[in-house]
C-alpha cells in the first residue's frame, strides 16, 4: 500500500501497517497449517499441539479408570514452540505429567494476540532510505557539531 504522503515518516507508518497485517497472517498460517487446537504457555514461550496432544493432556490431567496404572506418569505429547516458529524455526518439545504445573492453558484467541505481539516485537529496526528527496542533508562545507576545527 502506497501512501499519498511523501515523507519518510509516512513511509514508516505504511511499513508498520504492512508488518501488522503480515504478522497476523503469519500467526494464523502457523496455527492452521499444523492443525493446532491446544495452546499453552510456559514462561514466555508459547506452544501449540494438535488434537492428539489435547487428548493426551486431558487423559494425564484426569485419568480414566480404564487406563493402566502408570499411564498418567508415563504418557507424553509433543507440542510446537510457536514463539520460535515466528522466526522460522520448527521446534517440537515433549511434555508429560511433570510439566503440568508449569503450563498455563490458553485459548486460540489469547495465543494469537500474544504471538502477534511477539511478532511485532521481533521487528528490530526499520531503516528508512536516506536518499529520499524530503530528507534534509547538510551541505558538504557546513561544520557539524563535534568537529575539531570549530
Amino acid at each position: 500500500m502506497n501512501s499519498l504522503g511523501f515523507s519518510s515518516f509516512r513511509k514508516l507508518m505504511d511499513l508498520w501497517d504492512e508488518v501488522q497485517k503480515t504478522s497476523k497472517a503469519n500467526v494464523e498460517s502457523i496455527i492452521d497449517s499444523n492443525q493446532l487446537v491446544f495452546f499453552f504457555k510456559i514462561g514466555k514461550e508459547i506452544f501449540g499441539a494438535p488434537e492428539e496432544g489435547r487428548i493426551t493432556f486431558a487423559n494425564i490431567k484426569h485419568p480414566n479408570a480404564d487406563d493402566p496404572p502408570k499411564f498418567s506418569k508415563e504418557a507424553s505429547f509433543t507440542a510446537y514452540n510457536l514463539s520460535k516458529a515466528l522466526t522460522g524455526d520448527r521446534v517440537q518439545s515433549v511434555f508429560g505429567k511433570k510439566d503440568m504445573t508449569r503450563m498455563d492453558v490458553c485459548s486460540r484467541e489469547e495465543i494469537t494476540k500474544a504471538l502477534q505481539k511477539q511478532a511485532r516485537g521481533s521487528v528490530k529496526a526499520i531503516e528508512l532510505n536516506q536518499d529520499d528527496d524530503d530528507s534534509p542533508q547538510p551541505p558538504e562545507n557546513m561544520m557539524k557539531i563535534g568537529d575539531e576545527n570549530v
